[in-house]
């Protein structure tokens, strides 16, 4: 079973223990690799993500599965590789994908937020997701326990050379151009 779907069969086995349920929020950097301070590098000048590196988890063995964006959100979010289930090329569009780990968690009792993209190279089956919303930006919490998703697209390849002060293109503007 792959990295994912293997997280949330944990997930769905520690409720059925009825052990307590963790929040979870997952922050993606579009395109972003080790250059940042809690990776080590000594030129980046990033605070607040290696203060957060520092009190979250931080993966120091990771790689990509895909050379470019849709096919590797395909494999986030289904935790298979997407040469396997037919989506490795760009702009591919299956018509039955496989089943998303947003889903599993939803079955075990999470409330599941993704305002991100949903490029995944198939459209988002029915139940992947509770909300759409940007949850960070709401007065109440969500329900509990939760899962957050939030996607900045200001590291995505197409934002680095796209002619515009680094000011117009901040997270809550690249959230929003989907």
């Amino acid at each position: 079973m792959k990295a994912l779907l293997a997280l949330a069969l944990c997930l769905i086995t520690s409720s059925v223990l009825a052990a307590p349920l963790p929040n979870i929020i997952w922050i993606v950097g579009e395109d972003m690799g080790p250059e940042l301070g809690s990776y080590g590098d000594r030129q980046a000048i990033t605070p607040n993500l290696d203060r957060l590196g520092a009190e979250g988890a931080r993966f120091t063995r990771c790689f990509t599965h895909a050379p470019v964006c849709a096919p590797s959100r395909h494999g986030l979010i289904t935790g298979q590789y997407p040469i396997q289930t037919g989506a490795h090329h760009m702009r591919s569009t299956l018509i039955k994908p496989p089943i998303t780990f947003t889903k599993l968690l939803r079955d075990s009792g999470y409330h599941v937020s993704w305002p991100g993209k949903t490029d995944f190279n198939f459209e988002p089956p029915a139940g992947f997701t509770d909300k759409r919303d940007q949850w960070w930006k709401k007065d109440a919490p969500p329900p509990q326990p939760f899962f957050g998703y939030a996607n900045f697209a200001v590291s995505h390849e197409s934002q680095v050379r796209n002619g515009r002060a680094s000011e117009d293109v901040g997270p809550t503007k690249a959230s929003s151009q989907q």
